[in-house]
């Protein structure tokens, strides 16, 4: 039971993800499908419907009691399709109906570079500092 209410809520959730990102291309990856992808998906989702199921073999998750199994899969549900309704919501309430044509539109871009020397040198620097840690 609670692998099919799992893929039902993976179907809605990503119908309403490709509406709000889109597109939910890997080949066109962007922040909404990322999380889509990584956060939720990978993350996620397969991990709650693994341990609800009792489909794993770790003893970690075996110390969790079925109600605690039960409220982390209903948690990552819930997500799944908050998220995204969400956003949905905002899209309606700011009329941002043409998400697909404006995230082509900005895919079609040509990128120019907005660094001058007088922050070129100073991201240089930050750059190694960051890397040398």
């Amino acid at each position: 039971m609670y692998t099919i209410v799992s893929l039902i809520v993976l179907l809605l959730s990503w119908l309403l993800f490709s509406k709000v990102a889109g597109s939910l291309k890997p080949s066109k990856l962007n922040l909404v499908s990322f999380v889509f992808y990584y956060q939720l998906l990978i993350c996620s989702f397969i991990g709650s419907v693994l341990i609800i199921n009792d489909w794993n073999a770790n003893h970690l998750t075996s110390l969790l009691s079925d109600s605690s199994q039960l409220y982390g899969w209903l948690s990552v549900q819930y997500t799944m399709l908050a998220m995204p309704l969400g956003m949905v919501f905002i899209t309606r309430l700011y009329s941002l109906n043409s998400i697909t044509r404006l995230f082509e539109s900005y895919l079609q871009e040509q990128i120019i570079p907005n660094a001058s020397d007088t922050t070129k040198y100073p991201l240089y620097f930050l750059s190694l500092i960051s890397i040398g840690r």
